[in-house]
This record gives C-alpha cells, structure tokens and sequence, in this order.
C-alpha cells in the first residue's frame, strides 16, 4: 500500500527535524582550519548539535597565563599581562582601561628563563554582581615579592562601577583588595617554577571563594624545598584553598594536587578539578573536604624521558590515596572547565566542558552517579587556555599562542521549505535518497514519473497495484484528495490537508531528489 503521511499536526517540531536530517548533507566533525583566522567561520557536527564556531581577533598575548569570563551575556577576556578587553555587540573586542593590582612588565625580570618569565602574569578572572549592582572582579596572578625574591599565587579583588567596564580614555582606578597569597612565599628565581602556579577560582554558593593552587614545581623529586610541597600541611601549594567569605580566612580543603587545570562549582555544589598530570596521568577530580589526591606520591602518569615516577612505589596503581574519576593517558593537557548552562544546548544542560592544550579539543563530560559516562572530544584545531559560558549558553574559548577569542553556538540553519511541506509524510516515509520501504511506505524521493506500486519488493495493496500507469501530479492530487476512491481498497487513510498544504507536498515531492 501506498501510504502517504499521517496528520498535519506533524508540520511543525520533530517531524519537521527529522525531514531535514535525511535532507541536508552530514557536516564534518572538526571545523575548517582554514576559517580558525578573525572573521573566519566554521560549521561543524558534534555527536547532537551542528555547532558553529565564530573566530575573533585578539591582541597577541605570548605567554601563558590569561581569563576569559562572562557576566550574564557580557563577554571579557584579559590577558596574561593585565590588559582587559570586552567582547561588544559588533562582535569586536575593545580595549578597557583599568588598572590592576600588580604590573608584570616589573615582575618578569626576576626570572630570565623564559618558559618560567612567560608564565607570570594572570591566571584566572571571576566577574559577577553585588546586591548593590555593582560589578565584583575577583584575580588570580603570580605575585613576584621584589623585595624578598620570592614568588607566590595571589588573589586580588575589587568592586567597580559597571561603567568601568564600558572603556575610555582614562583608566579607572579600582580599589584592589588581596585577600589571599600563598604560604609559604617560594626563593625565586629557583626553585619556584611559576608554569605550576595554577590559580583557578570558583564561588560557592555561600560566597566562599574556592582557589586552586598548584605546586609551583615543587614535586620532592625535580624540585625540593623543606616544609613545602603538596603532601604538607604546612604550606598551601598543591592545595585547594577556601577563603571564607565572612573571616577571609584561608582553609585547605583538598591536597595532593600538581598543576591546576580548571576549578568548576556545579549548580549542585559539587566541586570538580582538572590537573595535568606528569607525562600522562592527567586527572578529573571530584573534590571532597579532607581528601589526599596523592601528588607526588602516586600518578598515573610517568616523568619525562622515563616510564615511571620515581616516587610512586606502586606504579599503575593509584590504590593509597582518593582515586580520581577520570584519567587520560596519554597526556590531553587539561586546561579549564565550565559547566554548561543557558538553552543554547539543553541537550547538553548540565555536562562538563574541559579544555585541552596538547589534544586541541573540548571534551563533553556527562557524569552520573559519580562517574565519567560520556567523554565526547570535540576538535576545535586550537589549543584551549580557558573557557567561560554566557548566561545565554554560548561558550566562549580563549585560545593558547593564537590571537584569538573563539565564540561557539548552534548552528542555525534556516528550515527547507521542502521540509516542512512533507513533514506530515515524515512518519511513514522517507523523504530523500534511496529510503526504499525501511518504514511504513516507500521513500517519496522521486515518486513523480516512478510506476505506481513501483517500489521493488513493497508490499502493496491489491487497489493500489490494480491503477497501473505512472504518477503525475494530477494523479498524486486525486488519491491524497480521496485515496479510497483512487485506489479502492487501499489501506492509506484520507489526509487532511488545507489546499496550500497539498499544494506545497505536490511542489515538494515533485523537487525531491531521486533514489540513487
């Protein structure tokens, strides 16, 4: 039988999706490289959204170190030396003049090596709203003490009139508060190695303020100093520190860590850490209030130039100490991570997106129950240094070394007339390509001028193989018209279509491609 649709309710939603699905062309997994340059482009699948990826010039900013953060839809991206821009509506970022707590330029020649030089600087920038409207800017950055030749992590904050963040042409002169630096402060330039400063930050919902601070290199095997390091505690580096909101007391909520990555509270407080591990071993970790994480005492990673970490005994194991919930082996470079938020993607309402250096990919992470279920990489072609959501749900990329902002959305892609006329046949038919009889009726794709009942090996109706000749328009009209009285006998039951409607199905089956 020759069933042509089920009701015109299916016009619009699913229906309609699915229409286009068998019409357009599969789009390529990872973005066209070509169009990673300002102003480029790219349209690309991941595994349930077709994603578009807007690519916008920023300033050069060598180094590493760097933020980029949302309030609400507004988008900043600051740089490793300080220098603030703002994402505005013209899709260009502009320069904000504002002062910060600290200049790099007069740190930096503490350190003439230059893979530690390049890492001082800014680390992480948390922006959001006081009671009053004002706007809270929270810093993170490698404090170089000139007077004592030493280094630590810092955190600076300060509350500023929203204007401030509009630009102009005289600097506002925020009035930065330090509520927080390491201890104890690290000799430069060794052994203090400011490439595992860390400094990641996220709020609780309490107003705490979470900061993860890395272990400055000081592992007990490359780089020892006494009564530092991530297994004591009596210093602050390879810890997760709480600065309570009400004393400004710093607390040490986990330890064992190496080199931060990211540092997310979820919107069911739940506290989630990326670090990079050694060679390999970079780690996922679901942070708990007084659990050791192990660093430098195990790692699933190795040290480099060997295939073991000299202080883990048991090497491959990780059994003495809280298991992290996902390892990556080899080495992805974990950078930042975000929950995502906003109807951008409600598929993806509430997953974890991680960036990576070395592997140039977001990762999808849904977990359940504590565990890792879903690990979709997603290549962008750029390696990752940080990444923010906009109230909104679009998701913002700061790329490492190359001068941009990334921006990624849905692609939207405008509905096929073609496909919202046959959406009603949508749940019997297939509407393109060679579908032959896989659902209830034959494909449509190139019924006009096919033999009618001539879909080989369809079970037909008797009625419907009695008409005989070909379909034409007239005739495909006359038997959605009355199908029972085109075809006595047939199974198909009348549909009922406004004349507009039948005809844009005509038109449309009559453009529909034909079975290869």
């Amino acid at each position: 039988m020759f069933v042509l649709g089920m009701a015109v309710a299916f016009l619009a939603g699913i229906a309609i999706d699915r229409v286009l699905d068998a019409m357009r062309p599969e789009l390529p997994t990872t973005p066209d490289l070509a169009s990673a340059a300002p102003g480029g482009i790219s349209t690309f699948d991941a595994a349930q959204y077709p994603l578009e990826m807007r690519v916008i010039a920023a300033p050069p900013d060598p180094g590493s170190g760097g933020a980029v953060a949302a309030l609400g839809d507004r988008v900043f991206l600051l740089g490793r030396k300080g220098v603030l821009h703002r994402l505005g509506a013209d899709g260009e970022l502009a320069p904000v003049a504002l002062e910060m707590p600290v200049s790099v330029a007069e740190m930096e020649p503490m350190y003439p090596r230059a893979v530690v030089r390049d890492a001082l600087g800014f680390k992480d920038m948390v922006l959001r709203r006081d009671p009053s409207g004002r706007v809270e800017m929270t810093l993170s950055y490698t404090l170089v003490d000139l007077g004592q030749s030493c280094t630590r992590l810092a955190v600076s904050r300060a509350l500023l009139d929203p204007a401030a963040l509009e630009g102009g042409s005289a600097p506002a002169a925020p009035d930065w508060t330090q509520i927080y630096r390491s201890e104890p402060c690290i000799p430069a330039p060794e052994p203090a190695f400011a490439l595992q400063s860390g400094g990641a930050m996220a709020y609780e919902a309490n107003g705490d303020l979470l900061v993860f601070v890395g272990d400055f290199g000081i592992d007990g095997h490359g780089r020892k100093l006494d009564g530092v390091g991530p297994q004591h505690p009596g210093s602050d580096y390879g810890k997760v520190v709480r600065i309570d909101a009400a004393t400004g007391a710093a607390i040490h909520v986990s330890l064992g860590h190496r080199n931060p990555g990211g540092l997310v509270v979820t919107a069911t407080g739940e506290i989630w850490l990326a670090e990079h591990g050694a060679r390999g071993g970079d780690e996922l970790n679901l942070i708990r209030p007084g659990a050791n994480y192990g660093w430098p005492l195990e790692t699933y990673g190795a040290h480099y130039g060997m295939f073991t970490w000299p202080p883990d005994k048991t090497p491959g194991e990780h059994g003495r100490f809280t298991l992290p919930i996902k390892s990556w082996v080899p080495s992805i470079a974990t950078s930042a991570v975000v929950q995502v938020t906003g109807s951008e993607f409600p598929a993806w309402d509430g997953d974890l997106l991680l960036g990576s250096l070395k592997g140039q990919a977001l990762h999808r992470l849904r977990i359940r129950e504590g565990r890792v279920i879903v690990d979709e990489p997603i290549p962008l072609g750029l390696r990752i240094r940080d990444l923010a959501v906009s109230a909104s749900g679009l998701i913002y990329v700061m790329a490492d070394e190359a001068p941009v902002l990334v921006e990624i959305g849905r692609a939207r892609r405008a509905a096929d007339p073609r496909a919202v006329a046959l959406a009603p046949c949508s749940d019997c038919h297939a509407v393109s390509g060679d579908g032959g009889y896989s659902q209830a009726g034959p494909t449509l794709a190139g019924v006009l001028g096919r033999p009618v009942a001539g879909v080989e090996g369809f079970g037909y109706s008797e009625g419907l193989r009695r008409v005989g000749g070909t379909w034409t328009a007239e005739r495909l009209r006359a038997f959605l018209l009355d199908p029972a009285g085109f075809a006595p006998g047939t199974a198909m039951p009348a549909v009922d279509l406004t004349p507009d409607q039948l005809d844009a199905v005509i038109g449309a089956l009559g453009r529909a491609a034909p079975a290869d």
